[in-house]
């Protein structure tokens, strides 16, 4: 499957890979990013990836890290219980899955940029190694404070696994096999993200809950060892400079204004219509907040470009402009569809935790043949369009198909729209990934992915928080009709089996309509915004990823170009 490169290499070459775990930065006078072995893209091709048994365990190491970092994003959902009658802390809930979203999502701009200037086998390192510390943090804790500082640390680690799995991957396989292999992470991350919920419970009933964090454990070790014996990146041609020098090329000011920002934002849309009303005077400030932030950002990003996150050369690009849309449009959807999917199926259906993840396997199974098949035929042919168009359409349809489903939903129903939708997803989960690769050069390609990935991510985390709001007001406006007295907060802490014992049994046929009729207004919302896809899809170009001149990301052509920009902007 995975093809090895013999050619010759001269003794200057091998020093570079022998020191290629070396921590470097850059100074150079003319462009601030670091220049790895690019000088043109033959002799990018020229790098000798790993061959034969150390390619598979590198991508099955790097597959395990993504695995687990997405089943620490849904794992809790059945453990929540348990934990707030430990700890006697129901107030805390929402932290105890916000605290690890909100890092996992705002510093992977940070990390892209961290990955550009130093060795990104040692970065991932570490970051496996904080995401090991607060999983650890997390099942030894005995109160709830401490439970959710062990989750922030996890989701600062989990931010850089998330950005590394792709760098890394540089440097395993060329370009034309990469597909394959974002298949496999893909597969590993769709599975754990639906699966979550159901380990959570078995965990949770047969063990404890604090094996849902203890797991990571061994499996992450095993993956560190991996990597740390059979990982050698290319290193960065640089000169050493200054730590002074070194942190203003991190851009902290951007740094902070974007992580600021993004906290305000996403803390606003946890609470926003739950915990407070969206014209709550602290909603508010959080919005303004975040608005004024984010324009400071994006100034710092204009006016110090030299030492910018998001060079303009890279924003600029219209793969990369398409990517960060298909990627927040694709994980609005999908993420939006596994947690509401399963609601369905608890609430509706009367099923339990463990039942209701049984029952999405349709959409698990679908969306691993859709990822694996997609790898393989975007890398058998070349494009990765093709199967953004069909995600486009498959989502779209299949999540409004959804939306008809009511009480009385047959199997054939449930589980055919539940294939056509995980098909979809599946086809198009690596499309936000792939296409930076094949549209930047290499020294770029960290900051590309980081793009889509937190645009994947933020996308996820909004859309299911606005799902929830749509449900909940609507649950809010009718449900005191049946239950006298119900509050908006109530609505909102209301769990998949209190709804039966609220009602009256002669009402319950009337609430689960009502519920019904709730949990639609996502499955349209999802419908929507899977739908909107088609602007970045048409917006791609036609790269292949088995042209022989584009394995660093960009052709000769496009190269000179690059370089004669650079001079006239010098």
């Amino acid at each position: 499957m995975f093809e090895h490169r013999n050619e010759s290499r001269s003794a200057s070459e091998e020093k570079q890979k022998d020191d290629g775990d070396e921590l470097r930065v850059t100074s150079d006078s003319s462009s601030e990013t670091p220049e790895r072995d690019q000088e043109t893209p033959e002799e990018d091709d020229d790098h000798v990836y790993p061959s034969g048994i150390q390619v598979f365990i590198v991508v099955g190491a790097l597959a395990l890290t993504g695995f687990l970092t997405a089943l620490d994003r849904t794992i809790l959902s059945t453990a929540i219980p348990k934990i707030t009658d430990e700890f006697n802390a129901l107030g805390d809930t929402g932290w105890f899955s916000a605290a690890y979203l909100l890092t996992s999502c705002v510093l992977i701009l940070f990390f892209g940029r961290i990955y550009t200037f130093y060795s990104p086998k040692i970065v991932f390192i570490v970051s496996l190694l904080i995401f090991e510390i607060g999983s650890a943090i997390c099942g030894a804790s005995q109160n709830s404070a401490t439970f959710i500082i062990g989750r922030a640390i996890s989701g600062i680690g989990s931010a850089g696994v998330t950005d590394g799995n792709i760098v890394l991957l540089q440097y395993t396989v060329p370009l034309r096999q990469r597909p394959a292999c974002n298949a496999a992470f893909g597969m590993t991350f769709g599975v754990a993200s639906i699966l979550g919920p159901f380990l959570g419970g078995v965990f949770t009933s047969n063990v404890s809950w604090r094996w849902c964090f203890y797991i990571n454990l061994p499996i992450g070790g095993a993956a560190l060892v991996a990597i740390f014996f059979l990982v050698k990146p290319t290193p960065i041609k640089s000169k050493e400079t200054s730590l002074r020098r070194q942190a203003l090329l991190l851009d902290p000011a951007g740094t902070v204004f974007s992580v600021a920002s993004l906290t305000c934002l996403i803390i606003a849309f946890q609470w926003g219509g739950t915990t407070y009303a969206w014209s709550d005077a602290r909603i508010i400030a959080l919005l303004v907040v975040f608005g004024v932030l984010w324009i400071a950002f994006v100034l710092v990003q204009v006016f110090f470009q030299k030492t910018s996150s998001i060079p303009a050369r890279i924003i600029k690009n219209r793969d990369v402009l398409a990517a960060i849309w298909f990627a927040f449009s694709h994980g609005s959807g999908l993420f939006a569809m596994i947690l509401y999917i399963p609601m369905y199926f608890q609430v509706i259906k009367d099923a339990s935790a463990i039942k209701s993840g049984i029952m999405t396997f349709p959409m698990v199974i679908a969306l691993v043949i859709g990822i694996i098949s997609g790898g393989i035929l975007t890398g058998q042919i070349g494009y990765y369009v093709p199967f953004a168009y069909i995600c486009c359409v498959f989502t779209s349809i299949g999540c409004g198909l959804i939306g008809t489903w009511d009480p009385d939903t047959a199997h054939p129903a449930w589980i055919g729209y539940q294939v056509l939708i995980g098909l979809g997803y599946g086809w198009g989960f690596q499309v936000g990934i792939i296409a930076p690769q094949a549209a930047l050069p290499r020294e770029d390609v960290a900051t590309g992915t980081a793009l889509a990935q937190f645009a994947r991510l933020l996308g996820g985390t909004i859309f299911t928080t606005l799902g929830q709001n749509l449900l909940t007001t609507h649950l809010a406006s009718r449900l005191p009709a049946l239950i006298p007295g119900l509050t908006r907060q109530q609505v909102s802490d209301l769990g998949a089996t209190e709804l039966r014992t609220l009602v009256s049994p002669n009402d319950l046929p009337e609430a689960l309509s009502i519920y019904n009729d709730g949990l639609r207004l996502p499955f349209y919302a999802s419908a929507g915004i899977s739908a909107s896809m088609i602007f970045a899809t048409v917006a791609f170009r036609w790269l292949s990823v088995k042209d022989p001149e584009r394995q660093g990301g960009v052709t000769e052509k496009e190269k000179k170009a690059r370089e004669e920009s650079k001079q006239e902007s010098a």
